[in-house]
């Protein structure tokens, strides 16, 4: 330190936006001590934050916002793009935002998700800019299925040698997806399965029941 007990210090922070804490400890000659906290924020000047769904479907219509940060110091007018995109939009991709000093607003941009494309990922990118700064961020947008599966289940016995059973579709399922699964037997123990395992354990589960009952005897 010098002579008032000040010190300067230089240093690099990584590359993260984040708020960080900085201790600072003192010791003098006669080990008198003394510690300070402080915290800073480090952020960029100009600050692009993509707002997007968690996933879309095929056919989807949705909306793409970009959340801008101006943290420059002075009043700036930024110019936002919605580039590099998989989707499908009759909207501006190019649009004009502008903000006072540490002032933050969102824009959306109208788009749809192209019917054709049914499985993967969608990227796309949004940029911010001035003559000055930018900040460009991609992103990505997971692809679901419209599906809502349904089991539907018939069974039955026969002595004869032939047996006809029928399954009812829905009217609205996809041909080309879903599994036909025949089980058989020459037993009626087909119909028991899940009885049969229950009856495996039941054993180990009246023990588990008694051990509970004494316990709880024992509590009163």
């Amino acid at each position: 330190t010098d002579t008032s007990g000040k010190a300067n210090i230089n240093f690099t922070l990584p590359d993260n936006l984040t708020t960080w804490q900085i201790e600072s400890i003192g010791l003098t000659k006669d080990t008198r001590l003394g510690v300070g906290y402080k915290e800073i924020t480090s952020r960029k000047e100009l600050m692009l934050t993509p707002l997007k769904p968690r996933f879309i479907i095929p056919g989807d219509e949705f909306s793409i916002g970009a959340k801008v940060y101006n943290q420059t110091g002075q009043d700036q007018r930024f110019d936002i793009r919605l580039i590099d995109s998989s989707f499908n939009s009759e909207d501006d991709l190019n649009k004009s935002l502008a903000l006072k000093d540490k002032e933050s607003s969102t824009i959306y941009f109208n788009v749809s998700a192209p019917p054709d494309k049914q499985d993967g990922i969608h990227t796309f990118t949004v940029s911010a800019q001035d003559n000055i700064h930018e900040d460009t961020v991609e992103k990505t947008i997971k692809i679901r299925h419209n599906d809502t599966y349904e089991v539907v289940a018939t069974a039955g016995y026969t002595k004869n040698n032939k047996a006809g059973e029928y399954i009812f579709l829905p009217d609205n399922i996809i041909k080309d997806k879903g599994e036909l699964t025949v089980k058989t037997s020459a037993t009626l123990a087909v119909f028991l399965s899940d009885a049969l395992n229950y009856m495996l354990t039941f054993p180990l589960r009246l023990q588990r029941t008694n051990r509970q009952q004494i316990k709880h005897n024992r509590n009163y």
